[in-house]
């Protein structure tokens, strides 16, 4: 490029860049003087997710159920999903002992028209997870259990944005082993700043479980779906 038109292209830039600026001054002298100035702003905002857990450690030791919050799951009882499940966790009868039974006042197993009281056990465990996203998201699940370690349910509920039950939130999960990538939630949407999921946990001693210290870990995952 010869030196003239390397200034033709300097000066058109320069032109440019005037043009493009916004002035800093303006007067008006007519009859109805109106004076304005304008400021234009540029944002870099760029794609975010992040998760806040409120509880990073729980322990159940069945050799000590006081307070625990667990229930009878009568052993001729039908559990097929996490719902079954659930309606035991929430309204069965409240148990201390493991293996779950359902003692009167004399000490003996309690009785209850023919069938005495005695069944499996299922605890609950309740906590919330904060997640933040400013695109459409998703939120997972990777699941690692010691073998033994009986039966998991897992659910999810994000009120204020998506209803229970609803396509989007109607994810629920009974597993006996690891599992990864458990769908709990999703939206096309922004979360519109943090929002809080109910976790529920429901531990189902089905008498698959084996004797020992058992690790469960679940790992939640906020992905974003643009």
């Amino acid at each position: 490029m010869n030196v003239r038109k390397l200034l033709v292209v300097l000066a058109g830039a320069a032109l440019a860049a005037i043009a493009a600026a916004q002035p800093d001054f303006d007067y008006d002298d007519s009859p109805n003087p109106r004076a304005r100035v304008s400021q234009q702003i540029e944002l870099t905002i760029p794609t975010r997710v992040a998760l806040h857990i409120t509880q990073t450690d729980f322990a159940l030791d069945l050799n000590d159920l006081e307070g625990a919050g667990c229930r009878l799951v009568p052993k001729d009882a039908t559990i097929s999903n996490y719902q079954d499940l659930r309606g035991y966790a929430n309204s069965g009868r409240p148990v201390s002992l493991y293996p779950a039974v359902v003692l009167d006042q004399n000490g003996n197993i309690a009785r209850e028209g023919e069938s005495y009281l005695k069944g499996t056990l299922v605890c609950k465990n309740t906590f919330v997870v904060q997640k933040f996203a400013n695109t459409g998201w998703e939120l997972t699940a990777d699941v690692y259990m010691d073998p033994g370690s009986g039966k998991l349910g897992l659910r999810d509920d994000a009120p204020g944005l998506i209803t229970d039950g609803s396509g989007e939130s109607n994810y629920r999960h009974l597993i006996g082993a690891s599992a990864s990538g458990l769908m709990l939630a999703h939206s096309s949407s922004p979360t519109n700043g943090w929002l809080d999921d109910n976790i529920e946990q429901l531990f189902w001693f089905d008498g698959t479980e084996t004797p020992g210290d058992k690790t469960i870990t679940v790992t939640f995952v906020l992905t974003s779906k643009p």
